[in-house]
């Protein structure tokens, strides 16, 4: 028996079958016969009330138009032999409109949430009121609650046993099929696919599911190491290495696939290689040719390539307008990640730069102009700080020196000025000076002239005396001889100096 319940396909169907069977079999058994039994309650309950109803109102219809509330009080006992939680009472026409709106026969039976009820319209004394008699729905449907509960007790008996069927035949089946969920478990946590079933001993469908697991595994294990092995010689360069074993179905899906996969990465690192050789050299114009790539990759690369070739072109045309002394360009293309910060610091700095030789010029040209006192005033760091600090130091300082000078030659002009009219009150002076030196040495000529006639004179004097001395000595001579007067001759006379002559010309002596 065990052996045959061990069939899994038959022990299922015998299973499903049973518990589909006994616990619908019973589910509609018991509800038609708590809907028959709750149905015949509900008519019975209800036409007891009505009978009740009914006597009572035979009752109020022979008392009298004048009865009194003794009589009324009377006729609303109940009977000995009804329930003692039955109800019975009069109500205005208005109270029970009020109280049962829904109601608009003169009489009838109701049953609603709360209680079970008969009524009927009656006159007593001349009104018209209605006779009500009403049980709680507690107690009207007590017996049914009773019925609820031994078929509920038989329900949960029912699925017990059911359970403990399901139990008997899902532990025959679930501890080789729970042992296999446990290794699949722990080949999901561990990855550890060298896992193998522990229903191998098993003949019957459980036993071949398991075997069939093994081989899978077996497959798999062998695939993933293959795989693992093509992508180790990847990770460390090797791009030749394959997937060699012989696989069947998504296995073999899978080996074509690793290998086309490894095919397409030796392909793109030889393309990448040459495009990485291609960016050393510092040819950016290089694109990815021969190569068979699909997908994004091939066109990142072209964009990413085209990308470095237009910022490269714009970074030189702007740094060969630099080194030209134009500093207005700037890079345009839009550029993101580091290129944009290398974009952005390129532009910074030749537009610092073109601020800073824009300013510097501005100044250099006001001074050419004689305006010292215009400033570099834009803010720069690092050593176009130290220019604009440098460049606003040497003008303020020559503002200075210029200052000081202007001012020295303030007062030299009017130290020049008194030296001017010094000079001219000199000048005069000097003027007055040589007009007398010039006297002087008229002076001194005509004293010259004179001391020359004097020297001159002496001279003749000198000859004079020399004469007079021939002279004295002749008339010695001539007073030693005998006294003759004469005068002496012309030739004679023109031998002396004029003063002489004058004497000597006495016309009463003879000429000697």
């Amino acid at each position: 028996m065990k052996e045959w319940l061990l069939n899994l396909n038959i022990a299922k169907k015998l299973m499903a079958a049973f518990m589909f069977i006994g616990l619908g079999s019973f589910s509609v058994i018991a509800i038609l016969a708590l809907y028959s039994f709750t149905d015949n309650h509900q008519q019975q309950t209800i036409q007891q009330l009505e009978l009740l109803r009914d006597a009572k109102l035979q009752q109020f219809t022979m008392l009298p138009s004048n009865a009194s509330e003794a009589a009324i009080q009377h006729n609303l006992k109940l009977p000995s032999n009804v329930a003692e939680a039955t109800n019975i009472a009069l109500l205005s026409s208005q109270a029970f409109s009020a109280q049962y709106p829904l109601l608009q026969q003169p009489s009838g039976s109701l049953i609603n949430a709360d209680n079970w009820l008969a009524y009927a319209q009656v006159s007593v004394n001349g009104r018209s009121q209605f006779l009500l008699i009403s049980i709680p729905d507690a107690i009207a449907n007590q017996p049914v609650r009773n019925i609820q509960i031994i078929m509920a007790v038989i329900a949960i008996l029912g699925i017990g046993f059911n359970l403990a069927f399901a139990w008997f035949v899902a532990t025959t089946f679930s501890r080789p099929i729970s042992a296999m969920a446990a290794t699949f478990e722990r080949i999901t946590k561990e990855g550890n696919f060298s896992l193998r079933s522990p229903t191998m001993q098993r003949t019957d469908e459980i036993g071949q599911m398991g075997q069939a697991m093994d081989q899978h595994l077996s497959a798999l294990q062998q695939s993933i190491d293959e795989a693992n092995l093509v992508i180790d010689h990847i990770a460390h360069g090797r791009f030749e290495h394959r997937m060699q074993a012989h696989y069947a179905g998504d296995f073999n899906k899978l080996k074509q696939g690793t290998n086309a996969a490894a095919e397409s990465v030796a392909s793109t690192m030889q393309a990448l290689y040459k495009l990485m050789h291609a960016i050393a050299e510092g040819n950016f114009a290089y694109r990815l040719q021969g190569v068979d790539m699909e997908g994004e990759f091939r066109a990142t690369l072209d964009h990413t390539m085209a990308t470095m070739q237009t910022a490269i072109g714009d970074i030189a045309k702007v740094m060969e307008a630099a080194a030209q002394g134009d500093f207005s360009q700037q890079i345009d293309i839009n550029l993101s990640g580091d290129m944009a910060r290398l974009k952005n610091s390129i532009n910074s700095s030749i537009y610092a730069i073109n601020e800073a030789l824009t300013e510097t010029a501005d100044i250099a040209q006001s001074m050419a102009f004689g305006n010292l006192t215009k400033r570099i005033q834009g803010d720069y760091d690092g050593r176009l700080g130290d220019l604009k600090n440098a460049l606003n130091s040497s003008v303020e300082n020559m503002e200075n020196t210029v200052g000081a000078v202007l001012s020295a030659s303030n007062s030299v002009a009017d130290n020049s000025a008194e030296i001017s009219r010094g000079s001219e009150q000199l000048s005069q002076r000097t003027q007055a000076q040589t007009q007398s030196l010039e006297a002087s040495a008229n002076s001194m000529a005509n004293m010259a002239a004179t001391i020359t006639a004097t020297a001159h004179q002496t001279e003749q004097a000198q000859i004079l005396v020399t004469a007079t001395h021939d002279s004295a000595d002749e008339g010695t001579q001539l007073m030693a001889k005998p006294y003759v007067p004469c005068r002496p001759s012309r030739a004679q006379v023109k031998k002396y100096p004029p003063s002489l002559t004058s004497l000597m010309a006495l016309p009463s002596k003879p000429i000697c």
